[in-house]
């Protein structure tokens, strides 16, 4: 559940709404790890897409890539750094930094309750009951080890 929240807010921005959730986990080293798996395999299912995600505490180092392919290219994001690639060819995408009061979601939250404004984005409340609903079907799935689909 950890790891997966993550996974499942980054297809849910990037994709909407899953149609379908399967998830495989292991328990790879139990005397390190001995209440939870450490490993996790997360694939939502979309009617043109699919989002395929792993999360682990058992790696080697610390890895928090993300990419995210298309048709004609994709993005790879690593450590705050953006590179779109196409093909063999690819550059590194200038970011905008965010305001400060946009940059830490507890910032984010204090400046909009000041400002009474909505919270929106990745932070919002619709995407983060979304998210709960994903990680539901994914524990939902591992018993099975099936892929189950997401409630209306």
């Amino acid at each position: 559940m950890d790891f997966g929240c993550y996974n499942a807010l980054w297809s849910l921005w990037y994709l909407g709404k899953p149609e379908t959730v399967y998830a495989h986990v292991n328990h790879i080293r139990p005397d390190v790890f001995p209440k939870v798996e450490d490993n996790a395999d997360l694939i939502l299912g979309y009617k043109n897409a699919v989002g395929i995600f792993e999360g682990s505490w058992d790696l080697p180092r610390s890895y928090q890539d993300l990419e995210v392919f298309g048709i004609k290219g994709s993005a790879y994001m690593q450590n705050g750094k953006v590179e779109e690639r196409h093909g063999r060819d690819s550059k590194i995408v200038d970011l905008t930094p965010l305001a400060p009061e946009d940059a830490e979601p507890i910032a984010y939250m204090t400046s909009r309750m000041r400002q009474n404004k909505p919270i929106e984005g990745m932070t919002a409340l619709d995407m983060n009951v979304q998210v709960v609903a994903i990680i539901k079907a994914a524990k939902e799935s591992i018993r099975p080890g099936k892929a189950v689909p997401m409630p209306k």
